[in-house]
């Protein structure tokens, strides 16, 4: 048995093969470009994913911030029983704040102790949210807590809010 027909074709295979790898040596500028463009429209989708989850934590935490806003005020109100059943919280607003009572070294009685209630509460919205406004409406037996903050939303403004109902 020879073995020279099967070392002629493999012969011609090498050649076939030379011939293929004489012709292409390298990598095409061209298929270096097309990777680059598909490297490029990853990252930038990776790029804006980053942008988003940002933006959407930022929008949490404002609205954890304006939750514990409003049990604040709410924990304040309870405190103080007293301003509430002489009405001193029945309308509280943050863009008319009271002035200070100046009531911390010598006592405050119940109607000073809500105005400074709603003067701290109001100063701590302002620090804390942007562009914030709140408010505490009486309704009967129940009360109103409404916090509202603008953020940015996609390329607007928008006013966001948290509402709290309770009964101190």
């Amino acid at each position: 048995m020879s073995l020279a027909p099967e070392r002629d074709a493999h012969n011609k295979n090498n050649k076939l093969m030379q011939r293929i790898y004489k012709k292409q040596k390298g990598v095409s500028f061209l298929e270096v470009l097309i990777a680059v463009v598909v490297l490029s429209v990853g990252f930038l989708a990776t790029s804006r994913m980053q942008i988003m989850g940002m933006r959407y934590n930022q929008s949490a935490f404002f609205k954890s911030q304006a939750s514990i806003l409003a049990a604040d005020i709410a924990d304040r109100m309870r405190a103080n029983i007293g301003g509430v059943d002489a009405g001193a919280y029945d309308s509280v607003n943050t863009d008319s704040l009271p002035s200070d009572p100046n009531c911390m070294n010598t006592g405050c009685n119940s109607q000073e102790l809500a105005a400074l209630d709603a003067r701290q509460w109001g100063l701590s919205l302002g620090n804390t949210l942007p562009e914030a406004k709140g408010s505490v409406t009486r309704n009967g037996t129940m009360f109103e807590v409404e916090i509202e903050w603008d953020e940015k939303v996609s390329d607007t403004v928008e006013t966001q809010s948290v509402i709290i109902w309770l009964n101190p």
